[in-house]
C-alpha cells in the first residue's frame, strides 16, 4: 500500500452492532443485503444500508457476497465473542494504535484524536471510528436491550446533571437579585421646635413618634431631604392643641 493511500477504518453504530448480533443469535441469514439491513435496522435509504455492509465486510463478518462467515458464527455466541473481537482488532487496526491504547481505562478523547490525525478524519468520522474500536477493545457481549437501557441511564444522568446546574445557576441569580432589592429599614425619631412648642402648651400631653422609613440606596441627597421635609411638614400641620 502506498504511503499516500488513505486507510479507511470501519464505522458501525453501536445500536446497529447489537441489533444485528441479536438477530444473528436467532438465526444466521443466507445473505446480508440492502433490504435485509433496511428491514432489520429501520434504515431509510439503500445508501445507509450499504454504509453498514462495507464495514461488516471489512471486519470479516460477511464475505463479498454478503454471506455470513465462520467468524460471524463465533461472533454471535457469548462464549466466543471476546475472542472474535480480539481477532478483529489484530486484523483491522495497526499495531501502533493497539500499543498506544489498550488495557483498562481507555481515554476516548485520545483515541478519537489518533483517528483524526492518523486517518485524516473529520470530528464525526473520528468519533465513530473510535467508538467501534473501543467497543471491540471492551469485548463484553451484551444484548440490544441492555445497550438501550445503558444509554437511557446515561442520558438521564446527563439530564439530571444539566438540570441541577441550571437550578443552581438560577438560584444564585435569584439570591443576588434579592440581596440587591432588599434594603435595610431605617428607624428615626423626629422632633421639631414647632412640635415641642405645641406639646409645651399642654403640660399633661406627652407625645412620642417613631417613624420607620425605607429609603432606597439609589436615592440622592436631595430626595432624602425632601422626604424628611415632607414628614416634618405634615407633623407640624397636625393640631394637638385641643
Amino acid at each position: 500500500m502506498a504511503e499516500s493511500e488513505k486507510v479507511i477504518y470501519p464505522r458501525i453504530p453501536e445500536s446497529n452492532w447489537w441489533t444485528l448480533r441479536d438477530q444473528f443469535k436467532k438465526t444466521l441469514p443466507n445473505s446480508v443485503n440492502v433490504n435485509y439491513l433496511k428491514s432489520l435496522l429501520g434504515l431509510g435509504s439503500d445508501q445507509a444500508a450499504r454504509n453498514v455492509i462495507a464495514p461488516l465486510q471489512k471486519i470479516g463478518l460477511i464475505d463479498d457476497d454478503g454471506r455470513p462467515t465462520s467468524l460471524a458464527n463465533e461472533w454471535r455466541h457469548d462464549a466466543t465473542y471476546p475472542e472474535v473481537c480480539q481477532k478483529i482488532l489484530v486484523e483491522v487496526y495497526p499495531q501502533e494504535l493497539r500499543d498506544l491504547y489498550s488495557g483498562s481505562g481507555l481515554d476516548r478523547d485520545a483515541v478519537e484524536r489518533w483517528f483524526s490525525l492518523s486517518a485524516q478524519l473529520g470530528q464525526g468520522a473520528a468519533r465513530q471510528s473510535a467508538a467501534l474500536y473501543m467497543l471491540l477493545h471492551d469485548g463484553v457481549p451484551k444484548s440490544s436491550t441492555e445497550f438501550s437501557k445503558t444509554r437511557s441511564n446515561k442520558g438521564e444522568s446527563k439530564s439530571r446533571a444539566k438540570n441541577a446546574k441550571s437550578t443552581s445557576s438560577s438560584r444564585n441569580k435569584s439570591d443576588g437579585a434579592d440581596s440587591k432589592s432588599a434594603q435595610p429599614a431605617r428607624s428615626i425619631e423626629v422632633s421639631t421646635p414647632q412640635l415641642e412648642q405645641q406639646i409645651g402648651r399642654n403640660s399633661d400631653l406627652t407625645l412620642h413618634i417613631d417613624l420607620q422609613i425605607h429609603i432606597s440606596p439609589d436615592a440622592t441627597a436631595e430626595q432624602i431631604d425632601q422626604i424628611f421635609a415632607s414628614i416634618a411638614r405634615h407633623i407640624v400641620k397636625k393640631d394637638y392643641s385641643s
